[in-house]
């Protein structure tokens, strides 16, 4: 049972207000938000998702799945439209398939795949504790694949463009791998 916190009255389970002095019953658990987990009132966390009830939202979960493969696959997609953009607008759209042929046979692949895989991380990230997580998402991504096909095109097609790209601009996209 449930007790007045003013009289100390025993009260009902399902009194909103104290049958002795009339004041209300606080409530003495709270339900998340976030996975509408019972918790009690005074926690910090939800004790299910990690949500905080008096921050900005979940808690960074280790134990939480890493980004799923459909996120890589979206990315993955995003930098096949751009790559095909940069082709047709910057160098010769003829020569398509023999940079396609590159990239699957170039160095560049294993680079590729790593930093796809932690820009799906980093978006996830964003998504989860971001104010604005469509905004702040879809700037990191267009910025970091914009990024990673301007450096597959200045570092393994220099032989293959038409049109010569400075090395400089990879220092304003933040793009930087390492071969």
């Amino acid at each position: 049972m449930k007790k007045c916190h003013k009289c100390g009255a025993e009260l009902l389970d399902s009194a909103r207000f104290c049958h002795n002095c009339g004041e209300k019953v606080l409530l003495e658990t709270i339900n998340c938000p976030n996975c509408q987990t019972e918790n009690p009132i005074d926690a910090k966390f939800c004790s299910s998702c990690g949500f905080e009830f008096y921050g900005k939202g979940p808690r960074n979960n280790v134990f939480e799945a890493p980004p799923t493969a459909e996120s890589e696959t979206e990315l993955t997609e995003r930098f096949s439209q751009i790559f095909k953009e940069k082709v047709a607008q910057e160098q010769d759209i003829e020569l398509l398939p023999a940079y396609l042929e590159r990239f699957e046979s170039s160095g560049f692949k294993p680079n590729f795949e790593l930093r796809i895989r932690q820009l799906a991380e980093q978006l996830q990230r964003i998504r989860l504790q971001s104010i604005r997580p469509q905004t702040e998402s879809e700037a990191l991504m267009r910025r970091a694949l914009h990024g990673l096909s301007d450096y597959f095109f200045i570092h393994y097609c220099k032989d293959m463009n038409v049109v010569s790209l400075p090395e400089e601009i990879l220092k304003y996209e933040n793009a930087v791998l390492d071969t």
